[in-house]
């Protein structure tokens, strides 16, 4: 059963990169229900992207509980923004100890919300490590407002770097990002879909 949830898990990301996300969202599905915490993570997302937040809340926690870091952090996020500190606290201390950069990146930005700046800089500082580019800039931003010039300057080169990695914004793209951001529906997974 572990190496046919594996195979569906493949064939979704391969779907996905194809843009046919209904079909992947469908192999993900099977091997989230096959018991791949990675199939249960990506699940997850398209049930996010789609809006069904309890759904992707189950999914999440699904695949945190099966040892997938990205799965916890995806969790986390999704606790964060419900209110639910203390269980997102959990899950990205979690996603953090399993090495997940976007994990170490939320728990510091859940830690700055708290007011525990220097937990939250080694948080950006182990996400900064693992190469969250984010991370970075929040790094930078908290150096620099201790006076650590040279220490902010080299995070937000980092920063800088990874921004200019970033795709261009279409000029129709431009006139959405003109507007105060908000989730919009989406077909595709898109970048949050994490490959094997």
């Amino acid at each position: 059963m572990a190496a046919q949830a594996r195979e569906l898990f493949a064939q979704g990301v391969e779907l996905n990169a194809r843009g046919e996300s209904a079909a992947a969202e469908a192999a993900f599905r099977e091997a989230d229900r096959l018991g791949s915490a990675e199939g249960a993570n990506n699940h997850g997302v398209a049930l996010a992207l789609r809006g069904d937040h309890a759904a992707a809340e189950a999914a999440f926690r699904r695949a945190s509980d099966g040892g997938s870091g990205e799965g916890a952090a995806n969790l986390g996020r999704i606790l964060f923004e419900r209110g639910d500190l203390t269980g997102a606290l959990a899950a990205l201390t979690s996603a953090d100890a399993s090495g997940s950069a976007e994990g170490a990146y939320h728990l510091g930005l859940l830690l700055i919300r708290s007011g525990q700046r220097e937990a939250a800089e080694s948080a950006f500082r182990r996400a900064d490590e693992r190469g969250c580019g984010p991370a970075s800039g929040a790094l930078g931003a908290l150096l620099s407002g201790r006076g650590d010039w040279r220490g902010a300057r080299a995070a937000l080169k980092r920063h800088e770097a990874y921004e200019r990695t970033l795709p261009l914004p279409s000029p129709r793209g431009l006139r959405r990002f003109a507007r105060p951001l908000e989730p919009r529906p989406t077909n595709s997974l898109g970048d949050w879909v994490r490959s094997p």
